[in-house]
């Protein structure tokens, strides 16, 4: 495995915002972890475990350490039954990729991941999900190593002992866990209708997210907060649509604050997404932060609402 030193992260992030790592290196194998391990502690360094970069936002300093990316790229159907198909994935695989074999054996389940950038292992650990789907509605099971355990070995952990919620799952929740591989189970169903399907979501997304693809972006910045019923009645009139529980659109709290369009240095509220803040090409990690802080004050001053980051921030 090679370490590279003084290694821009602009490139690994869907932001395009960082400055270097002081160490780099890409894990594709179990014993790269290992190794990549060792030469952290040997020198007292601080490791980041790196997936798509689509949900990451990188300090302009860079990262005093090593930043390791996952590259398990493991992809294969391992149980073919007449009515689903059970899939391996490792955790590197991009949304896409899998969403490609969907569309090719018209397996339905996974259609709301369209246009989602990422990888498998960081929608696992995030609980992904979007138009009414989640990652943990086709997960079976996952393989995870333990990076404080000394021997790294791979354990099997059932669905139901992920504690998977909104955005959440135990491998949020306990940093040493690393997603190594996922075994999916996946519906078979009419290859037309999934690609119909498919198409159709993609389509809303891009038409929802209108700077996606113009401008960089990460994504959601912040996860739907739970909100006094005073607010749920509020968006429900606003929106004329019922509210899911408890919680509202982070995106929509932020729009009542007029805050779309609003621009710190190169970092921009999108116009039509007001969840998103883009790059508008000269953005800094700085300029992201302040325009989140803002966001923060306005939401909370407004709706006494505490908005809380879904993007992680790596410094």
């Amino acid at each position: 495995m090679e370490i590279q030193e003084k290694k821009s992260l602009k490139e690994y992030s869907t932001y395009k915002i960082g400055g270097k790592a002081d160490y780099f290196c890409v894990i594709k194998q179990k014993n790269d972890i290992a190794e990549a391990i060792d030469f952290a502690k040997r020198n007292s360094f601080k490791i980041f475990f790196l997936g798509g970069g689509s949900n990451v936002l990188f300090s302009d300093k860079g990262f005093p350490g090593v930043i390791a990316k996952i590259e398990n790229n493991l992809l294969e159907i391992v149980e073919n039954c007449d009515k689903h198909v059970k899939i391996r994935c490792g955790a590197g695989v991009e949304l896409s990729k899998l969403g490609s074999l969907c569309v090719q054996k018209g397996l339905t389940g996974f259609e709301w991941a369209a246009g989602i950038p990422g990888t498998i292992g960081g929608a696992v650990r995030g609980n992904a999900g979007a138009y009414g789907g989640e990652m943990k509605d086709c997960v079976l099971k996952i393989f995870a190593i333990d990076k404080g355990d000394e021997n790294l070995e791979v354990q099997e952990i059932d669905v139901r002992e992920c504690e998977f919620e909104y955005r959440s799952s135990t491998f949020k929740n306990n940093p040493n866990l690393l997603v190594w591989e996922i075994e999916l189970e996946l519906k078979k169903g009419a290859s037309d209708e999934v690609k119909a399907k498919t198409r159709e979501v993609f389509q809303k997304r891009n038409e929802g997210q209108p700077s996606v693809g113009k401008f960089p972006s990460v994504g959601c910045m912040f996860k739907n907060p739970t909100v006094s019923q005073e607010v749920v009645d509020n968006f429900e009139f606003d929106r004329e649509q019922k509210s899911r529980g408890d919680k509202v659109p982070a995106g929509w709290l932020i729009d009542r604050c007029d805050l779309k369009g609003e621009r710190i240095g190169g970092a921009m509220i999108d116009h039509k997404q007001a969840n998103f803040i883009v790059n508008m090409g000269d953005a800094t990690s700085e300029d992201v932060l302040i325009l989140m802080s803002l966001i923060k004050m306005k939401v909370r001053n407004k709706f006494k609402v505490q908005l809380e980051e879904e993007v992680k921030i790596v410094m």
